[in-house]
């Protein structure tokens, strides 16, 4: 108890989230620079049609503790729509967004179009699952071959079923409005949301949407930036 009452006075605690499928070693070089406690949400698996905030509920049960000030989210890619059904919910007070998009208005035409015409809910999960390994949005050609290793081991995690529902919940994200207490680091070069759709954020010059394997010294710096100030 005295231990932790030691760590609250720092008042700071951030959670991360990973990408879709990706487990903690998605931010294993982000952590190597990082100055503050952190707690990692894996990831379960989906209930049969499970709405995206009593999934985000059921990921956080028991792993944040509102006992801190400032409960600061880091959520990659998709699982920054994870953190931001948290912070509605109050369980964040602050959210960093990498690679990731704030609403619907910054989809790539692609995205617009299948979150009106949802035809991937026709296709078979398992189908799905292989169109996604083979798309190059999962595990991008320019990838080092280590890391591609890594995204291949992460990715085969999870279930189809986990997947099909990622997509839909994605695709079908809420339009919220937006709020002060949300930061956006997106790289220039990123290729599953091309920086041309992202508003207001934090540019990193050539970085991928994979830049977490290779910019976490960079990303990094930006973070600890962020939660000084909030200090």
């Amino acid at each position: 108890m005295a231990e932790f009452y030691s760590q609250v006075q720092t008042n700071n605690h951030v959670y991360l989230i990973s990408g879709l499928g990706a487990d903690q070693r998605a931010f294993s070089l982000l952590t190597r620079y990082f100055q503050h406690k952190h707690t990692f949400l894996p990831w379960i698996e989906p209930l049969s049609d499970e709405p995206l905030e009593a999934y985000a509920l059921r990921m956080a049960r028991g792993k944040i503790d509102t006992r801190f000030k400032r409960r600061i989210g880091i959520g990659l890619s998709f699982g920054g729509i994870i953190g931001r059904a948290l912070l509605e919910k109050n369980l964040l007070t602050h959210l960093i967004l990498i690679s990731s998009v704030k609403s619907p208005a910054e989809f790539r035409p692609l995205f617009r179009i299948l979150r009106v015409v949802p035809v991937y809910r026709w296709v078979p999960a398992t189908a799905l699952k292989k169109i996604l390994l083979n798309s190059g949005l999962i595990i991008p050609s320019a990838l080092r071959h280590e890391h591609q290793c890594i995204m291949a081991e992460m990715f085969a995690q999870h279930s189809a079923s986990y997947y099909k529902w990622a997509i839909h919940t994605f695709l079908q994200m809420p339009s919220l409005p937006h709020r002060e207490n949300i930061y956006h680091v997106h790289g220039t070069h990123d290729e599953v949301f091309p920086i041309r759709y992202i508003c207001n954020a934090i540019e990193i010059a050539g970085g991928s949407h994979l830049m977490i394997l290779t910019r976490g010294k960079d990303i990094s710096r930006i973070i600890e930036q962020i939660v000084s100030d909030l200090s």
